[in-house]
Formats: structure tokens, sequence, C-alpha cells
């Protein structure tokens, strides 16, 4: 039994489907499949494509064995992803040795370059960029650029981060902060967020604990073992310090 699903997607007349029986094929909402594009899923195979995807011309993936492929991924003309390869191990012909099958997994936010391909076994992991013309054999850590034959990390994608914090009043020994602070700065980090910044704040837990849900990244002195004795001569403010040095 073929199980061939299409969301609201957007897919190219001249897109070519070959989905064998008892496959799997998902395509979710707003994905967008390009000309001349092929999707193929062998006996038993599964392929699921997220939401926000974007699938160029020319490309070709083959679900023989499983290819996940997260939401808003841009995958560019001629990309060959293939979750199954050619057994070559034996005095046979190749041709009649049969194929191994091994997990695909593209996350969200990856950009695939033109005429790429990404094998077998292969785990590209979130937010990365794979060069054009590479060819990924292995796992692809998250945020990587990556080139090669096979594809390596080159370099690592950097995000602009903005830390939010205040110096702690002492009170009884204890730093506090209060909510008002954060209300003051939260006006400021949606507009950094929106300007594609990363916003950090750094507060206590019974801080973060007054707000039911909070849109920007929380950091707690307690999270990062950072204890304040109650002697308020302590140098707290060395240990504030360092907090913000590993998240900046």
């Amino acid at each position: 039994r073929i199980m061939l699903k299409i969301g609201n997607a957007v897919i190219s007349e001249t897109v070519k489907f070959n989905v064998e029986d008892t496959a799997i094929c998902i395509i979710s909402d707003d994905v967008q499949i390009r000309d001349n594009v092929v999707i193929e899923c062998g006996a038993g195979g599964f392929l699921s494509i997220a939401s926000g995807t974007v699938i160029n011309c020319g490309a070709w993936i083959n679900g023989s064995g499983k290819v996940t492929i997260g939401k808003n991924v841009l995958i560019a003309p001629n990309v060959c992803i293939t979750s199954s390869t050619h057994r070559y191990d034996r005095k046979l012909p190749v041709k009649d040795q049969g194929l191994k099958l091994a997990e695909v997994i593209i996350e969200e936010d990856v950009w695939i370059g033109a005429n790429a391909s990404v094998l077998a076994g292969a785990v590209v992991g979130k937010g990365s960029v794979i060069a054009a013309n590479s060819v990924v054999k292995f796992k692809i850590e998250p945020h990587s650029i990556a080139a090669g034959r096979p594809a390596v990390r080159v370099a690592r994608r950097k995000f602009k981060k903005v830390v939010f914090y205040t110096q702690p009043l002492i009170l009884r020994g204890r730093p506090t902060l209060f909510s008002s602070i954060v209300d003051l700065y939260l006006p400021l980090a949606n507009k950094f967020a929106s300007d594609g910044w990363d916003c950090i704040f750094v507060g206590s837990n019974e801080l973060k604990n007054q707000y039911d849900t909070f849109a920007h990244q929380w950091v707690s002195p307690a999270t990062l073992s950072c204890i304040y004795p109650e002697d308020p001569d302590t140098d707290w403010l060395s240990d504030w310090k360092a907090i913000l040095r590993s998240k900046s």
C-alpha cells in the first residue's frame, strides 16, 4: 500500500514521483518543489519533508532507506540526497549485489548548495550550510559551514548576540533581580530579535518563574553553578562577569 501525503504545497508539474508499494512519502504545508525534481521511495522506504522547505530545480531525493528533511531547508539545483547505496564487497557484478540502506537526516534551517550530494547515513545538523559541489558522508555538527569531498566543517556560522543583565542588588547576602528591570529591557530585546540578534537575559530562576512565557534565552546563575555566599563583601561581581563572558 502506497502512502503519498501532500499538504498545501507548491509542486511543479514537471516533478516526478516514483513511490513503490509500502513506501511512505509525506510533504508538509508550505513546501516548494520546483521544475524537474525527482523523488523516489523504494518498497518500505520513507521520506518526510517539513514545512517551509524549498527544493530547487533538478534535485533528486531517494527515500528508499529513510530521509527526514526538517523545516525551512533550502536545497539548491541539482542536489542529490540518497539513503541507499550499492553493495560492492562480493565477487559478483555490482548490479547483482543489491543495496545497503542508511537513514539520512537533514535538520531545520539548513542550506545545501548547488550540485552537492548527501549520501546514505549522513546527518546535517541544524542551521548548517553545505558548500556547492560538496559530498556529505558523515555527521555535520549544527551551525557548521562545511565543504569538501567528503565535507568537513571549515567554519561555524556566526550569530550576533546581546546580553541583558543588571548588577544585582545584594539583600541579606543574596543577589536579587527585579522583574521591573526585565520589563524595561524587553522592548529593546524584541527590537534586537527582529533584526536577527540572539537575546540572552541573565537572572535568577525565581525571576524567570514570574513570567508565564518568555521569548528570549534565559541564563540563570544557578544553572551555571555560580554560588553567591551570604557574605556581602564577597567579590560576586567577578563571578557575574564570568557568566557573561561564557555566554557572549
